[in-house]
């Protein structure tokens, strides 16, 4: 699988590396569509690994690739979207 993480995430946020997306959205533990949106956007919450619980927001740019283009630690307002 591809991951890309857009760079603008650690520009916003200095301490949420480009590795520190890619294990939070490899080890999800809850992720949805937003059907709402074209293309569609998916939603997605996981741990890095330092344990911090991170939400990130991204596109299916293939296949069996993609491209988060946001991420920072998990909100109130992603919490209820995602049910958790």
């Amino acid at each position: 699988m591809a991951i890309i993480v857009h760079p603008r995430i650690s520009t916003k946020r200095p301490h949420i590396r480009e590795e520190d997306v890619m294990t939070a959205f490899a080890a999800s533990i809850r992720h949805m569509p937003r059907l709402d949106t074209d293309p569609t956007q998916w939603i997605g919450a996981g741990y890095d690994s330092n344990g911090r619980l991170l939400e990130y927001v991204g596109v299916a740019t293939g296949a069996d690739s993609w491209l988060i283009f946001h991420a920072m630690p998990l909100t109130t307002k992603v919490r209820r979207e995602l049910n958790l």
